[in-house]
């Protein structure tokens, strides 16, 4: 009797093993050929990492995964880059782009015949080589396609696209404009989005080299044989901001020191907003912001009647102050709260074209006050982005600077127009 269980006991434990050997056979099948599919499409990409700053991640078919050097991309995948980051990638038989900190982008196509990327969201700078397969970045106005040897940039905010050709040319295609655009070297083009949902299209302009941010200037610099900027004029603009950084901040210092040995404090505007879960208090930091109006004094001429009683006679709306600020913050959440704080007006709406809210007024000056081309201005550490308040994300020590125009769209501030 024990001999018959023992023998049903062995077949039933060999019957089990068998089918365990037959799973595992069918998993290790499926994997193999999910493997080799794999090793097959990581070989055919065009577009291939060659490095990363920082944190990257690429999105695949639905999962996220951290990105590194030599992966190839594929079709839909899409690329983020972290707060201080960036990531490069080489186009076979193409060129190369880069993108800076907080951007997306993704492979919309990726074949023999073009390689065409998605700019959808922050700063990708592209530099097509001169035997190009042809190359195409799409943004939400339309595409922008380059045959040839050429060097662009393009840069999406909500709302806002501005396309940059510093060498060669680009051509912009989009159902809005009903024909195709040549963008030549040496010129920008703004499209913005209005209310309606329609876009609107700026004539093109020069590129003023003080709307070049950081990355762009580093991304030029390390291509002066393509460039429409001089090696010397992008050093003189970098030499230009770190000036007047260091002058805000030995000003803020030596203010600072005067109010200790007066016995004071040091006022800091102070977040209201409370600090996530997953932040901690090293997620606190601040910056320094400062409202001026100086350029109306000299157009006082131009002033709408009785606006007189709002400017200051030193120009000086909101001097330099320090307002504390959570990351992930940006310029418009730290003017918001430092007007409050200081008591001076603020007017505001939220708005397509810029993609966020837009500053209509400030201590009861607003847009065409003092002339046609009047208005309020930005800039962080000497730059003056091209997007609006409310989508530039601060970092700790920025030196914000609110500036009112009078002419030129910001020429009297020191944009240039005429490069």
């Amino acid at each position: 009797m024990n001999a018959g269980k023992n023998m049903n006991r062995n077949k039933i434990l060999n019957a089990a093993f068998a089918l365990l050997l037959v799973l595992m056979l069918i998993v290790f099948a499926q994997y193999f050929i999910r493997g080799a599919r794999a090793v097959r499409i990581a070989s055919e990409p065009r577009i291939v990492t060659v490095s990363i700053t920082g944190q990257a991640s690429v999105k695949r078919r639905g999962a996220g995964y951290r990105l590194k050097e030599d992966i190839g991309l594929v079709e839909t995948d899409s690329i983020i880059t972290a707060p201080s980051s960036g990531a490069s990638f080489m186009i076979t038989d193409c060129g190369t782009f880069s993108i800076d900190e907080n951007s997306e982008i993704c492979v919309v196509k990726d074949s023999k015949e073009l390689v065409c990327i998605g700019s959808v969201y922050g700063t990708v700078i592209c530099d097509i080589g001169s035997l190009g397969t042809g190359f195409a970045v799409e943004c939400p106005a339309g595409v922008l396609s380059a045959a040839g040897e050429c060097l662009f940039s393009v840069e999406t905010y909500h709302g806002t696209q501005t396309v940059k050709v510093y060498g060669g040319s680009v051509t912009f295609s989009s159902n809005c404009l009903g024909e195709d655009t040549l963008i030549p070297s040496g010129r920008q083009l703004v499209i913005t989005q209005n209310d309606d949902g329609a876009s609107s299209f700026e004539d093109m302009k020069p590129i003023p080299i003080q709307s070049l941010s950081g990355f762009l200037i580093d991304a030029l610099l390390s291509r002066p044989q393509n460039s429409s900027f001089s090696t010397e004029a992008l050093q003189a603009e970098l030499l230009s901001r770190e000036y007047e950084v260091e002058q805000a901040r030995a000003e803020r210092e030596e203010y600072e020191a005067a109010v200790i040995a007066r016995g004071g404090t040091v006022p800091i505007v102070e977040s209201t907003k409370p600090i996530p879960e997953y932040m901690t208090q090293d997620d606190v930091h601040t910056c320094t912001i400062t409202i001026l109006c100086e350029t109306i004094l000299r157009n006082m001429g131009d002033l709408t009647e009785g606006k007189n009683a709002f400017v200051p006679e030193s120009g000086v709306i909101l001097a330099t102050s320090r307002v504390q600020f959570i990351s992930g913050e940006t310029v418009y959440d730290v003017l918001k709260r430092a007007c409050a704080a200081a008591g001076i007006p603020l007017e505001y709406s939220w708005t397509v074209e810029f993609g966020g809210y837009y500053i209509e007024g400030i201590n009861g000056l607003y847009e065409f006050d003092c002339g046609p081309e009047s208005g309020w201005m930005y800039k962080v550490n000497g730059w003056f982005p091209n997007y609006g308040s409310s989508n530039y994300i601060l970092k700790d020590g920025d030196i914000i600077v609110w500036e009112y125009t009078c002419r030129g769209l910001g020429a009297d501030l020191g944009l240039d127009w005429e490069m």
